[in-house]
């Protein structure tokens, strides 16, 4: 008898021992599981932070860019107008590379308006440039036309002395360079920069554009496009 209680006794301690065993698995399982559950948690709120941001940082950006946007971009955009649009070709200005810049200068009437004064009409520089697989365009208004043109003769009279002097030098330095942007509302960038002590001009028609360079010929042709659309302007 006392044989068969130790039996019983040692089959019930190995009983409990199992159940010790199995209750250690199931509680570290949970605990593998939970800290699983934050590790997936902490992931998810770290991806819903970041969309929130591009969100809010994408809609800053549409924001920023309607803001930029030219008067004459905002007027084609427009919805529930029916505009006459009237386009003037001037000579393509010529670059360096095999794609010239085509400019014209465009009138928009809103027919629907109710008055038929000028103020009713709009008249903007348009640059066009084919590119490899796009073709980008950009209007310029009337302000940026005068910029564009006192821009391009102030740096004619002022010659290579506009970027050929440093405004600081570091002791530190290898070598410096300048250059001269005229930016406008709808990203088109005239530049200049300094080569071989001559200045070349660059045009970048849209802010994803490339940049070309215009030849001497190019150069004056534009700055002629640019009176030519300032004429028609004061003749409306």
């Amino acid at each position: 008898m006392a044989s068969l209680r130790i039996r019983r006794s040692e089959a019930a301690a190995e009983r409990i021992d199992n159940y010790r065993e199995h209750w250690v698995v199931f509680l570290v399982a949970i605990n593998i599981g939970g800290a699983k559950m934050m590790r997936r948690s902490r992931l998810l709120l770290i991806l819903a932070v970041l969309v929130i941001a591009s969100v809010c940082v994408s809609a800053q950006e549409l924001a920023r860019e309607a803001e930029q946007q030219s008067e004459m971009s905002r007027i084609l955009k427009s919805s529930g107008s029916l505009l006459l649009r009237e386009s003037h070709y001037l000579p393509d200005v010529e670059t360096m590379t095999a794609n010239d810049i085509e400019c014209r200068v465009l009138i928009v009437k809103d027919l629907l308006s109710v008055d038929s004064k000028s103020t009713d009409i709009a008249v903007g520089l348009v640059l066009t440039i084919e590119e490899k697989y796009s073709e980008k365009t950009a209007y310029v208004d009337p302000d940026e036309i005068d910029g564009l043109i006192a821009s391009i003769e102030y740096i004619d009279r002022e010659g290579v002395s506009l970027v050929s002097q440093s405004i600081l030098t570091s002791p530190l330095e290898t070598s410096s360079s300048s250059e001269i942007h005229f930016t406008t509302k709808d990203g088109t960038v005239l530049g200049v920069v300094l080569s071989s002590d001559k200045l070349l001009f660059a045009i970048k028609v849209t802010s994803t554009a490339d940049w070309v360079f215009l030849t001497d010929r190019g150069k004056e042709a534009f700055l002629a496009n640019l009176r030519a659309a300032r004429n028609i302007l004061d003749s409306i």
